[in-house]
């Protein structure tokens, strides 16, 4: 089961605490399906400098079982935009470190190079 845990949600409204959690609950199978336990910090900084219009920024750490660590982190100006693309790139993090662990466990007849044809003369 992989745990979320929320950093830094005190400054946000209430509509975009419920787009994190929507958000958020819509990756978790997603991320569940590469990494079966562990579990995932979401960090959420916001800036306001002048007006209505924020800056987000939404870091995701996911720590696994087995020692791996990823971060990823990104910052613009829809909250729902960045939080599905820096779940995006935790997704495409996953894939590429599921990809090499497969890679680096292959059997031994796999590894073996294939057959040449002899030249006839």
């Amino acid at each position: 089961m992989l745990d979320v845990k929320y950093v830094g949600t005190k400054k946000l409204s209430g509509q975009d605490l419920e787009d994190l959690e929507w958000v958020m609950e819509f990756y978790r199978p997603k991320f569940e399906r590469q990494l079966k336990r562990g579990l995932l910090t979401v960090g959420v900084k916001g800036s306001h400098m002048m007006g209505k219009v924020g800056r987000f920024t939404i870091n995701l750490l996911m720590d696994s079982p087995n020692g791996k660590r990823m971060h990823t982190d990104q910052s613009g100006w829809g909250f729902i935009k960045t939080t599905r693309r820096a779940c995006e790139h935790m997704m495409n993090m996953l894939e590429h470190n599921a990809k090499k662990d497969m890679l680096a466990h292959k059997p031994r007849d796999l590894k073996k190079k294939p057959l040449v044809k002899k030249k006839r003369r």
